[in-house]
């Protein structure tokens, strides 16, 4: 669908930010059998609302967001490692469609 799942520092406990140079671990998780959608920062939930998450279809924009979608206002800058999908290990480089401004080691 046209369903845009934009997700800006997500609330952490006790004050964290994602933007603090230090490196986290994001999980997104759907349960199959039920929909339960969860997504974890440093194993701690940090949202588990199913109308935040909406279900994931083909397409899955990382580190900035479609031209059509709305409140877009710039790209993501810092770093990204060791992205998995459905326990397959994704190069950002090689297996991304567009690689508009997206260059190896952090920005």
């Amino acid at each position: 669908g046209s369903d845009v799942m934009l997700i800006e520092s997500p609330v952490l406990p006790n004050r964290q930010h994602l933007s603090d140079m230090r490196w986290h671990t994001l999980l997104y998780y759907q349960e199959e059998r039920t929909g339960l959608q969860m997504l974890l920062v440093d194993n701690t939930t940090a949202i588990s609302d199913n109308e935040m998450l909406p279900e994931l279809g083909n397409v899955i924009t990382i580190g900035g967001a479609p031209i059509s979608a709305p409140l877009v206002r710039g790209g993501f800058r810092g770093c990204l490692a060791a992205l998995r999908i459905n326990e397959r290990l994704i190069d950002l480089i090689e297996d991304c469609d567009l690689k508009k401004d997206v260059v190896r080691g952090c920005a």
